[in-house]
């Protein structure tokens, strides 16, 4: 049996606390992007799904994501965390509770997500029952084509950082939510403007540094095959061992509109050439 590395466990549980630290962000992001009457539900219907997306992957979502099954659906053997211990997963160094908590983080922020396209037009309790049943039929056969042994990995499909049951899966169900439940009240009569600007930077800060490093893995800064690292700075690409751009020609030019022309005589032109042009 495979033995426990502490290293990819203490990796795997920085990068769990990493994702699971995307929904509260989000929280405020959506939050900011609101009307101040609607800031509590929006902000409690991302902390919600951290509560109902957790229950319901540890319940039987895991268990469809992850267990042997067929190309669409997984089984029911982990079904309530049965036989997730603190002993390897097959095939990894890390533990089976621990991965099982990791796939978990991706769940619930994914049922965030969607709660972003029905903001201001769903009340609290019914969302509780759609993050529910949209994290077991949705997300949970999503993962299993994608991760799990379904089709699309049987197909030699390589999703490393979620792209088909996050941004995918989250992406499309925001889109039939949206339909389904319609514009808003007031939408094309009055201006529905962000309140909150404050909550809306400090969301999207939390959400890009450093969480998304969590998502997937990264190779150092400026490390590329072959050649010396390359640092890009203002839209120039800059060569460390030969201090210029690598090429000269691309750099976008400093000399004045009228001086391009061959003609050594050729003057700036008037204000009313410049209004006639």
């Amino acid at each position: 049996m495979t033995e426990i590395d502490a290293g990819d466990t203490a990796w795997m549980l920085i990068a769990t606390a990493m994702v699971i630290l995307m929904t509260p962000a989000l929280g405020l992001f959506y939050a900011g992007l609101v009307r101040s009457k609607n800031t509590l539900n929006t902000f409690m219907m991302c902390v919600a799904a951290l509560a109902v997306a957790t229950v319901m992957w540890a319940l039987v979502g895991y268990s469809i994501a992850f267990d042997e099954g067929n190309g669409i659906i997984g089984g029911l053997d982990h079904a309530f965390l049965r036989d997730v211990t603190f002993e390897p997963r097959d095939g990894t160094t890390i533990p089976h509770l621990l991965f099982m908590a990791f796939q978990a983080s991706f769940c619930i922020v994914t049922v965030a997500l969607v709660s972003g396209a029905v903001v201001e037009r769903m009340r609290f309790g019914p969302f509780l029952v759609f993050a529910g049943l949209w994290s077991v039929f949705v997300y949970a056969v999503l993962a299993h084509w994608a991760f799990g042994g379904g089709w699309l990995q049987e197909k030699g499909t390589l999703d490393f950082a979620g792209g088909i049951p996050v941004e995918m899966g989250s992406g499309f169900s925001a889109l039939a939510a949206a339909l389904v439940v319609g514009a808003r009240k007031d939408y094309g009569r009055q201006a529905m403007l962000p309140h909150n600007a404050v909550y809306v930077l400090l969301g999207a800060g939390l959400l890009r540094w450093p969480v998304l490093r969590g998502r997937r893995p990264t190779r150092p800064a400026g490390a590329r095959r072959g050649g010396a690292p390359r640092l890009r700075l203002r839209g120039h690409v800059r060569d460390p061992a030969r201090g210029r751009a690598p090429d000269a020609a691309a750099r976008p030019s400093t000399r004045r509109p009228w001086a391009w022309t061959s003609s050594s005589t050729a003057r700036r032109p008037t204000s009313r050439a410049r209004a006639r042009s």
